[in-house]
Formats: C-alpha cells, structure tokens, sequence
C-alpha cells in the first residue's frame, strides 16, 4: 500500500528539506542492517531473522498508518464550526488527536526499526521486559519514545511528538477567546495551525523515507511469501 494522499510537489518540497537529510542515512543504515541477512553468531537471532519473523506484523502496521495518515488529512478540510473559537478548541483538541493516533504508530515504526537493529527497549513496571513487537510497544509511554528517538538523532520525531504542547491539551492549561486566539497559561499565544503543519511535515517526511528506501514493497513481498507458504 503506497502513499497516494503525498502529491509530487510536496514529495518535492520534502526530499529538499534538512528533516529529509538529517533522517535518511539514519533510516538507511536500520533497514540496511535488517533487510540483508548477516551471519549468525551465537544463539540469538539476528536482525534480519528477527525482522524476518514479525515482518507481517509490520506491514500490517503500515497499512493501519497509510489508511490513518489519509483518514485524518480529509478530515482537516472536511471539519466546520460555528465560531471561531470552537474551531480553535476543535483544533486543539485534533491535534492531541493527531499526536495519540497517528504520531504514536509512526514513533512505533522507527522504534521497531531500532529494536530490530539490537537497541534495548524495555517496559517498565509492574515488570522490566525486553520489547520484541507492537503489542509489547503500547506498555511504553510517549515520552519514553520520544526520548529514546531523539537520543538517536532521529529529530524529526520531535515534529511528529510535540508533547509540551500535547499534554498542555490534555491537561487543559490553554484559554481561548471569542476570535479564536489561543494562549497558554503564561499569556504567550498558541499557534496551532503551524503545530498541525510541523505534524504533517513530520510524519508526511517519514512516509516518503520509507517509500523512497522500498521499504513498503519489500514488506508487502515477505508477507505474501509467508502467507502462502
């Protein structure tokens, strides 16, 4: 499944900018290490043997974060309010939307991509265990993830998981007026319109990445092969 909602003028735009640049040869080298098989050494399996195995799961991720990525980029044309400032709440409140949903799945993509590579990620209480899937990457928290990815260089990540602003949403610290502005609770203005652009730069600049790498075709081949062997 390829990214049909990304038009050629802004893959363009994209493939130009520093966010491309700085993750690509990060991008690169993770499936580079998993995609071609390595020799084994010792009893554990190797990257490529334990990508191999949740390879499946992984395309099935994918397609969840194409259908995601097109779902919620309708929406934001598609949305009308009465006044201005419940546009703005609106807005507010989609974008703590955009983080959760969408952002959290790309984060998990990378992640995968770095665990399968030998990284350590470990949940935590009630019991440290090593992270091996998706399932096992809903016990860790968005502020681990972010954490974990920026220590890894990969800066876009902080595009797609703006958490200051994300948890000032939840936890409700931002006022708005009649005309729409929106100020946090130092008085400073909240540009929300740009927050949800940098969002799509984000995560329309991973998508690209992985499809410019083949990245979705070489999983959508492997989990053929298995599903019919």
């Amino acid at each position: 499944m390829s990214v049909n909602r990304i038009d050629e003028t802004r893959k363009q735009f994209l493939h130009n900018s520093d966010l491309y640049r700085q993750a690509r040869p990060i991008i690169s080298n993770l499936l580079s290490n998993i995609l071609h098989p390595r020799e084994k050494q010792g009893p554990f399996p190797t990257p490529h043997e334990l990508f191999q195995m949740n390879c499946v799961d992984i395309y099935e991720k994918w397609k969840e974060i194409v259908e995601l990525s097109n779902i919620l980029g309708d929406m934001k044309r598609d949305v009308k309010y009465s006044t201005e400032k419940h546009k703005s709440i609106g807005k507010m409140l989609w974008f703590m939307g955009l983080v959760e949903s969408l952002g959290n799945a790309l984060a998990d993509m990378v992640l995968i991509l770095f665990i399968a590579n030998g990284k350590a990620v470990h949940t935590r209480l009630p019991y440290v265990k090593h992270v091996n899937s998706f399932s096992e990457l809903t016990q860790l928290d968005l502020d681990f993830k972010l954490n974990f990815l920026k220590e890894e260089k990969v800066s876009v990540i902080s595009k797609i998981l703006n958490l200051e602003l994300r948890n000032a949403i939840a936890d409700l610290k931002f006022s708005v007026d009649e005309n729409g502005i929106v100020n946090d609770r130092g008085n400073n203005v909240i540009q929300i319109d740009q927050h949800i652009t940098d969002f799509w730069v984000g995560v329309d600049t991973l998508m690209i990445l992985f499809e410019d790498l083949e990245f979705p075709r070489w999983l959508e081949t492997i989990s053929y092969v298995k599903m019919i062997s």
